[in-house]
């Protein structure tokens, strides 16, 4: 292993959100690594104030241990922005990043769910799962409905379902628990 891939690797694991979507077997052996680090502020919206940070997703070759690109989140943010899942299509082809926007409340955060090509490396479309934060996914066994539960809601709508072909969301039936 490289010098340089090492203290990648080191660096990452310091400032690395734990999370980690591995491509589906039949696509390149890619694993997709969210990292989250220190940005200067700049020109920040009224009310806002620091510290700030960049996201991005490391793009890791498994079969070379190299990093073969990135996919940019977000610039210089206050804190708040977190990516809380990560997950990728059965064919390899999309990757689903759930976020919490706004810092951590009910009152106040959004969950979108970013979806990008993974060949381009470019948001194709965001799916809005509306108030709420920490959203985590699963996938059913059709390979197509992407199972969410998402905290700061009542327990009888915190679980949504994403028609990954249409992109429609919907409230998972007999979600009360």
């Amino acid at each position: 292993m490289s010098a340089r891939l090492l203290n990648l690797l080191r660096l990452l694991s310091l400032i690395v959100a734990p999370l980690v979507a591995a491509a589906s077997a039949t696509a390149q052996p890619l694993a997709y690594v969210v990292t989250k680090a220190p940005a200067a502020c700049g020109t920040l919206p009224p009310g806002a104030s620091g510290p700030c940070s960049r996201g991005f997703i490391s793009i890791v070759n498994t079969a070379t241990m190299e990093v073969e690109g990135t996919i940019d989140l977000w610039g210089a943010v206050p804190e708040g922005s977190e990516v809380t899942d990560l997950t990728v299509s059965a064919d390899g082809r999309r990757l689903y990043a759930a976020l919490t926007i706004g810092g951590g409340g009910f009152t106040f955060s959004t969950t979108p769910i970013w979806v990008f090509d993974t060949t381009t490396r470019q948001r194709i479309t965001t799916v809005d799962l509306g108030a709420g934060y920490g959203a985590r996914c699963a996938w059913a066994a059709n390979a197509r409905d992407l199972l969410c539960s998402q905290n700061g809601r009542a327990a009888s709508n915190s679980l949504r379902v994403i028609d990954t072909t249409t992109l429609a969301v919907g409230t998972f039936a007999g979600a009360d628990f």
